[in-house]
């Protein structure tokens, strides 16, 4: 389910990101790094690897920035107008951020935050 949700928001942010009428375009290098960073954090969830709490922490932060980028550019007024693709792509980041965040409390990503050292008992 995860998978779905990040890669299909990551599909709305490169859509949106390549319209000619982006006025941010920094955001491609957002969005390419949100989509490496989510596949890093789905394959060290997978193979339980200790460096998946820093994919996860860089995904969530680059998906605040995009969706930051994305909101000011639906709310701010020096835009002349609002097209399609900057809804769709607010909507997919957001669903991310929140698909990411409960992802942060769960059992799996606590137990690489403090992993289990081997005392040589």
């Amino acid at each position: 389910m995860l998978f779905l949700l990040t890669s299909g928001a990551e599909y709305l942010l490169l859509n949106f990101s390549r319209e000619e009428s982006n006025p941010f375009p920094p955001l491609m290098g957002v969005a390419i790094l949100t989509a490496m960073c989510s596949k890093l954090l789905l394959i060290g969830m997978w193979r339980q690897i200790s460096w998946t709490r820093y994919a996860l922490g860089a995904i969530l932060l680059l998906s605040i920035v995009a969706f930051s980028g994305a909101m000011f550019y639906i709310i701010g007024g020096n835009v002349p107008r609002t097209d399609g693709m900057a809804k769709p792509a607010l909507a997919g980041i957001a669903l991310q951020v929140l698909a990411l965040i409960p992802l942060g409390w769960s059992g799996s990503i606590r137990r690489q935050l403090h992993p289990l050292t081997n005392r040589g008992d």
